[in-house]
């Protein structure tokens, strides 16, 4: 499935509110694995992140209104990074794969975690 660099931030601001719930095990390897995925993709980003404050010439010693252009530039290209797609490889949770009595799980789902992990689920 194609995620952006935002989806898997998002997913690892909420992954542990996704750790604290009891998913069929089935489905909690499948989070737990983009969770893994999301992290390491998520350390990319700060990777590219510190290269783009760089590559700016953003200095951490000079107060921020001093260098308002170049914060400008750099939050331009970093919504650019942002918004990449990255190939993630692992299925959807497919929501009416759910037994019956398994689909009381997804109602301890806030929708703020929802909101943050659509890519997830289908």
């Amino acid at each position: 499935m194609k995620v952006t660099y935002l989806d898997m931030l998002n997913l690892v601001s909420v992954s542990e509110e996704l750790g604290k719930l009891h998913f069929p095990v089935r489905f909690a390897l499948i989070v737990a694995r983009a969770v893994r995925l999301a992290r390491e993709h998520a350390s990319d980003f700060d990777k590219v992140k510190m290269k783009v404050l760089e590559e700016e010439g953003f200095d951490f010693s000079i107060a921020a209104d001093e260098q308002r252009e170049k914060i400008s530039a750099v939050n331009k290209r970093l919504d650019e990074v942002l918004l990449q797609e990255i190939e993630l490889e692992i299925p959807p949770i497919c929501i009416d794969d759910f037994k019956e009595d398994e689909k009381r799980y997804l109602t301890d789902i806030p929708v703020s975690v929802f909101e943050k992990t659509l890519f997830l689920w289908k």
